[in-house]
């Protein structure tokens, strides 16, 4: 009982520094949103380009990420670790290789790890409104993570069909994260202006 008691007496001072951590950041959120806006438009417009792009972008950082990881096992002093980077980097560079050779199977495959963010990310927008929640326009924050979780469900029950408006749903995404980020970094900025 004790423990809970802890927990709730420092729930207002974690929520006032985040607060206070969203004010001071707020140009970062507006550019942030603006450049959010700009993407989310881009993928409204060519909404399968959107789903290749984010597969070849994917594949590309993952066979990056393999080489990079290979190269490094040859710096371990310990065998055993050695041969977990070193496979490790062969997983991800076969991963890259694969969804660079086979962007439709990898829209596939990124259309269900997309619905899995949308879902989690969702979930942690509508947390952290609740922890701004002091600062006007937090409601925004709540909307996005609502419709975060919304998207999510729409990809996973369509799916795979789904994968033809992965582009545009992501564009979607874009669009209203950076406008929930514009309003409460306007909102951030007032509220700095008054203490």
């Amino acid at each position: 009982m004790r423990f809970w008691n802890i927990i709730k007496e420092d729930e207002p001072k974690r929520t006032t520094n985040t607060a206070q951590t969203v004010q001071t950041s707020w140009g970062w959120l507006l550019a942030i949103g603006i450049v959010f806006i700009i993407l989310g438009i881009l993928g409204l417009g060519m909404p399968f380009a959107l789903t290749l792009a984010a597969d070849l972008v994917v594949g590309w950082l993952l066979l990056i990420g393999g080489i990079i990881s290979i190269i490094s096992s040859f710096y371990s002093r310990n065998l055993g670790r050695f041969f977990m980077i070193f496979l490790s980097g062969v997983v991800f560079g076969i991963a890259g290789i694969l969804l660079l050779v086979k962007p439709i199977v990898g829209a596939l495959t990124l259309t269900l790890i997309l619905a899995a963010f949308f879902f989690i990310e969702g979930i942690f927008k509508i947390v952290y409104s609740f922890q701004i929640r002091p600062i006007q326009n937090w409601g925004w924050i709540l909307v996005s993570g609502i419709i975060s979780l919304i998207l999510a469900i729409l990809i996973w029950e369509d799916f795979p069909g789904s994968v033809v408006i992965t582009g545009l749903l992501v564009g979607f995404y874009l669009l209203f994260s950076g406008i929930s980020m514009i309003m409460l970094s306007v909102a951030a900025r007032g509220a700095l202006k008054s203490t």
